[in-house]
């Protein structure tokens, strides 16, 4: 997702990869207001938009000019033209922005920069210290033209040249905070049409903030999704709503269980940084962080075999939501790389705690647990010959036992499914 995130300026992106993960609901919905009306406004006015954005990525990384500024140091002429070519940026943006309702503070006019720093008004972007700056430098021009090799004269040319630049940075020193201000609502205005744009070519949306629960309605995985598409398949989406408690998804492997728990984790963290999300219709509960435990933690530098390191990123994400921590804690077959006897005894107490808790929670499991503990719900799972990614209630014990046919389907050895599937059915009547 971040990648997909166009910004018009490497600058933005980087400001953004910085920005902290946002918990204040008001924030967060302030945030996906401006996005909101920043799509209208692409609907409405894209061609002002994409004016506007080609503005923006000629922006440089230039705050340690602006601070310098401020701080009263004398530039040198590199350090004008940022100053300058910035000014311009400013001024171009702020005279296009005025039909579009982007709910941010509106960029100023740096009119008054750009006549200390263009005083000929011949509109380039380039900084030199021209004639018009001093009659005395003009004249000592004039004269060296005519004696190029005069050193008096030389010296002299740059010692008002230097009185010039410390004279101008005095004038632009009281437009400091001016310039900073509307250079930190660029790099803004820029990561808000970025993520207007991804959510209007990924088709994602913005999410309603709720206290009380989680719910997606059609959710996808975008990288999954893209992948699929490249190979003219359909990513099946899933509607699942999450509350206050332990939520049991059973299912075979292959069933589309760590995807969809990797896409609740992707979710939640896009929401707290105001980025779309992949669904339909969303509604999302904040918390402090995302607990997602899924895949083989096998640690070879530690020399924690999968199940010891697995018992440990459990044992931390409990030991935190006892601290009093607000987690959405995703957690995919705890307990998977140990006997079935054991692995459920685990995988049950665990949900037994997370439920005693109350934190929103997502277990999936191929063991059967009998708690009561928490709501189930399970891959339909395969339907004709195909898988069949959809969520039903699930009110049974039991978890289904699709592993044999999913290996037909496969279109493993025939002699050896078979003959797995005789030995299962004879251990059922044991």
């Amino acid at each position: 997702m971040i990648n997909t995130l166009e910004t018009a300026s490497p600058v933005s992106k980087r400001y953004f990869l910085d920005s902290s993960f946002l918990k204040d609901p008001e924030e967060i919905t302030r945030e996906y207001s401006a996005i909101n009306e920043t799509v209208k406004d692409i609907h409405k006015s894209g061609s002002t938009v994409n004016l506007i954005f080609s503005y923006i990525s000629d922006l440089k990384e230039i705050l340690g000019t602006i601070e310098k500024l401020s701080s009263g140091d004398t530039l040198d002429d590199v350090e004008l033209f940022e100053i300058k070519s910035f000014a311009f940026i400013s001024e171009a943006i702020s005279n296009s922005i005025h039909p579009l309702n982007i709910l941010i503070p509106r960029v100023e006019s740096m009119k008054q920069v750009i006549e200390i720093l263009d005083p000929d008004r011949s509109g380039s972007k380039s900084f030199y210290i021209f004639d018009s700056y001093s009659e005395e430098l003009a004249r000592i021009r004039r004269e060296l033209n005519l004696n190029p090799g005069n050193t008096s004269l030389y010296n002299s040319s740059l010692l008002l040249e230097h009185q010039i630049r410390e004279r101008i940075c005095s004038e632009l020193k009281v437009f400091g905070k001016n310039i900073r201000d509307n250079y930190l609502k660029i790099i803004k205005l820029d990561i808000l049409i970025s993520k207007a744009r991804q959510i209007i070519k990924q088709k994602l949306c913005i999410p309603e903030i709720s206290k009380e629960m989680i719910s997606f309605k059609s959710l996808f995985n975008p990288e999954v999704e893209f992948y699929l598409l490249q190979n003219g398949k359909e990513f099946q989406r899933t509607d699942i709503d999450l509350t206050n408690g332990v939520l049991l998804i059973t299912g075979s492997n292959m069933g589309g269980k760590s995807v969809l728990l990797k896409t609740l984790a992707l979710s939640q963290i896009l929401c707290h940084f105001t980025l779309g999300i992949p669904s339909e219709r969303a509604k999302i509960m904040l918390f402090d962080s995302v607990s997602l435990l899924t895949g083989d933690d096998q640690n070879t530098k530690t020399g924690y075999s999968s199940f010891s390191s697995e018992i440990i990123r459990i044992n931390d994400t409990i030991c935190r939501l006892k601290k009093g921590e607000r987690l959405l804690a995703l957690i995919d077959e705890p307990a998977r790389s140990t006997n079935p006897a054991e692995g459920s005894a685990l995988a049950e107490s665990l949900i037994n705690i997370l439920s005693e808790i109350g934190t929103v929670s997502v277990v999936t499991t191929h063991y059967s647990v009998t708690t009561e503990r928490c709501r189930r719900k399970r891959v339909k799972g395969i339907i004709d010959n195909k898988m069949d990614y959809s969520l039903v209630d699930e009110q049974g014990y039991e978890v289904p036992k699709e592993a044999i046919n999913i290996a037909r389907v496969l279109g493993a050895d025939n002699e050896w499914i078979d003959n797995a599937e005789k030995i299962f059915n004879e251990r059922k009547h044991i």
